[in-house]
């Protein structure tokens, strides 16, 4: 193992940091995008995804800006002498550099032609007040807590979407025939995009596509991106039929709108702002309670797990587990350098002079003095009145 790892320290340094980054990332974010296939479902999924588009961005800018290494300590081992990795990293800089242009030139496009697509209708305020949808805005608003600025903008579109257009300013595009609309068909449409407003998911978005556009050449990693704007979706539903408080009355106008929805003209290449991915449709169906059924019973395991791991598990502390081992994992193995191994500590006595020295004086004390040797001792004195005499005067 330690031959392994000194192997690997090697190959390594035979990498510019540029290198070592685009390994470190690459390594990353296969680690993350394979985690992503194994762990579970509900809430982990999307903490899971928006954690790791964090972390493709946060690990390697450390690793760089704290130049971390991994010593692998050897001795005797004779360095790589080789320019081929170089090369070979710059070439795959450039290639990396031009693509990144192109593809962020792109998103740029994209998110222009977005705000282009907002419907410029004369007199849209006093349409949309003449229908009473500002104060519906307003009501909603209140009710989940949001302050945020909220324009709307009657205009065609099979269904209703938002962008935002500065740091406290969303637009939010509903269909024209939605002036029409009974007002609990208009409350479900607006709480739709008002809850994806407070759970920021077109920032999410938007962060999610510039993590592709660095990431370009690795498929998997759009597929993670993918994958977060379908999940965007789902907690803002739940939000919205929450803040509804009526969960018939909410099933019954969710069926309504999405119904009306479905006989609208579609807006063509809807890109970049947020939009429902299809219709969901209410659970109306009652469950079998046919214990027998296999697919009932699979369907009743899956819950159980979802609830014992809901129960003594925090999604918040999974995900961050899962992304934190990836990312230590992925980053020692992509830091090891080899340094020379310092020479062994072999402890020595310090004074060895002075050492001997005492040991020969103890050794003549111990020895017993011969019987007719003078003694160099003086008697013992005492004080008597302030004048010394010796004892046995």
């Amino acid at each position: 193992m330690e031959s392994l790892f000194t192997y690997l320290a090697l190959a390594l340094d035979t990498l510019p940091e540029a290198g070592r980054i685009m390994l470190l990332c690459g390594l990353l974010a296969v680690a993350l995008y394979g985690l992503a296939r194994v762990n579970g479902t509900g809430g982990l999924d999307l903490l899971y995804r928006k954690g790791a588009l964090v972390a493709l961005i946060a690990v390697p800018a450390l690793v760089y800006v704290t130049h971390l290494q991994m010593p692998v300590h050897a001795d005797d081992v004779v360095p790589l002498r080789t320019a081929i990795p170089t090369y070979v990293t710059y070439g795959f800089v450039v290639v990396w550099l031009l693509g990144a242009v192109w593809f962020a030139v792109g998103l740029y496009r994209t998110w222009k032609n977005t705000l282009t697509r907002i419907p410029t209708v004369e007199n849209a305020a006093a349409l949309a007040d003449k229908a009473g949808m500002p104060a519906r805005v307003e009501h909603w608003c209140r009710r989940l807590n949001l302050h945020t600025r909220v324009v709307l903008v009657p205009g065609g579109a099979d269904s209703a979407w938002h962008t935002f257009t500065g740091l406290n300013k969303v637009v939010v595009v509903v269909p024209a025939a939605s002036l029409n609309w009974p007002v609990g068909v208009v409350d479900v449409m607006l709480l739709q995009q008002l809850a994806q407003v407070k759970q920021r998911s077109w920032p999410w978005l938007l962060f999610a596509r510039w993590v592709r556009v660095l990431y370009w050449p690795m498929p998997w990693v759009a597929e993670i991106v993918r994958q977060l704007e379908y999940l965007l979706v789902e907690p803002a539903l739940s939000l919205a039929a929450s803040a509804y408080r009526d969960p018939e009355g909410w099933r019954r106008d969710l069926r309504q709108y999405q119904q009306r929805s479905n006989t609208l003209a579609p807006v063509p290449n809807r890109v970049l702002h947020m939009t429902l991915p299809g219709a969901i449709e209410p659970e109306t169906a009652a469950q079998s309670d046919d214990g027998d059924d296999p697919a009932s019973f699979e369907q009743g395991w899956a819950r159980t797990k979802l609830r014992l791991r809901d129960k003594y598990a925090s999604p918040y502390e999974q995900a961050y587990w899962l992304i934190a081992v990836a990312s230590v994992a992925v980053g020692m193995a992509t830091t090891l350098t080899i340094v020379k191994k310092p020479p062994e500590f072999e402890p020595e006595f310090l004074q060895d002079k002075w050492r001997d020295g005492m040991v020969r004086r103890i050794r003549e004390f111990d020895e017993p003095a011969p019987k007719n040797a003078v003694s160099n001792k003086e008697p013992p004195r005492t004080v008597v009145s302030g004048v010394e005499q010796e004892v046995g005067e």
